[in-house]
């Protein structure tokens, strides 16, 4: 958190929340969920020290477009953990064609 003086203040504990990452396009392979990709993203997932759990979507986005309708219920399903449509308490992070998903 930044204090009121713009410093950082590591001594206030941050509640770690789940983080979804959804990648670009140039994927042309589906593969399962997985708590990394390195492949695309590199090893961010151990500096993102504010998430409890990674889940790093790996779906074809070259044959894919933002507006397909599979594509679009895979993230939803993913960021949503299966609750509903309404993403609560999870970071989200995309690149690219991922932010129009």
């Amino acid at each position: 958190p930044v204090s009121d003086d713009n410093s950082f203040d590591d001594t206030v504990a941050v509640p770690q929340k789940r983080c979804v990452w959804m990648h670009g396009v140039g994927i042309s392979t589906t593969a399962p969920n997985g708590p990394s990709f390195p492949e695309y993203w590199g090893n961010v997932q151990d500096y993102a020290t504010q998430c409890s759990e990674n889940i790093f979507i790996h779906q074809d986005t070259v044959s894919r477009g933002w507006d397909n309708a599979e594509l679009q219920k895979i993230f939803c399903d993913t960021a949503t953990f299966g609750t509903g449509n309404v993403i609560r308490d999870v970071i989200v992070f995309t690149h690219s064609m991922g932010n129009m998903i």
